[in-house]
């Protein structure tokens, strides 16, 4: 069986449109905002040279 370079064009098109048309598509609708501020509570400790 061979193969044209139409053929394999065709097929290489045809699987970036499928895969693009598969793409999440993001709106404002679909990002949820947390209006509320968490209780959270960092704790840094450093060890830094006194001496300057």
């Amino acid at each position: 069986m061979k193969t044209t370079p139409t053929a394999v064009l065709a097929l290489t098109a045809a699987s970036i449109l499928s895969t693009a048309t598969a793409a999440p598509k993001i709106s404002a609708q679909s990002i949820i905002v947390n209006p509320t501020t968490p209780d959270l509570s960092v704790s840094v400790r450093v060890d830094k040279d006194t001496s300057g």
